[in-house]
């Protein structure tokens, strides 16, 4: 698809907007770096559609293309990731091989052994509340840590941290 750029509107400021997003994207992995210029397209074509409610009254023209982008963004991961877990879901055991049912389960046992490793090198206080997290919700371990819940929060995005230097961000 070729979009006929109007000038005002794909502005430099605005083509900088949407690569953001789109790189944003990509680093998500739930798309790949090929599906970057399609995903800029999209954008584009996203904006040029929604600047017929652009009412400068209302918004600066940046801030309202950034906020359509953002929307538009949002969406598509959400959509990307709605398709990856259907495709998964709809893969019966029937469908795979023994050596893909094996993979699958020597892939699982390595993430299991990597989310060991990381953990074991927690804090004892992080590692006793990832234990807890295995089998009770959140305010439950709260309460049973005897820490507010934002406290608990806060702990949780440092074992977050711990577990994204140890590259298993996509397995938080």
């Amino acid at each position: 698809m070729v979009i006929v750029e109007q000038p005002d509107v794909l502005s430099p400021s605005t083509r900088r907007i949407i690569r953001i997003h789109a790189k944003k994207l990509i680093r998500r992995r739930a798309f790949s770096g090929a599906e970057q210029e399609d995903i800029e397209q999209e954008l584009s074509l996203h904006v040029l559609q929604g600047m017929a409610s652009f009412d400068a009254a209302k918004a600066n023209r940046d801030t309202f293309i950034s906020r359509v982008v953002a929307h538009r963004a949002a969406n598509l991961l959400r959509d990307r990731l709605r398709q990856l877990r259907n495709r998964f879901a709809q893969i019966s055991l029937e469908d795979l091989s023994e050596e893909e049912l094996a993979r699958e389960d020597e892939s699982h046992e390595q993430l299991a052994a990597d989310i060991a490793t990381v953990q074991a090198t927690l804090p004892p206080q992080l590692r006793e509340m990832c234990e807890l997290l295995k089998r009770e919700g959140p305010s439950d371990v709260a309460r049973r840590l005897g820490v507010p819940r934002s406290t608990l929060d806060q702990l949780i995005r440092e074992v977050r941290e711990y577990f994204a230097e140890a590259g298993l961000r996509d397995y938080l």
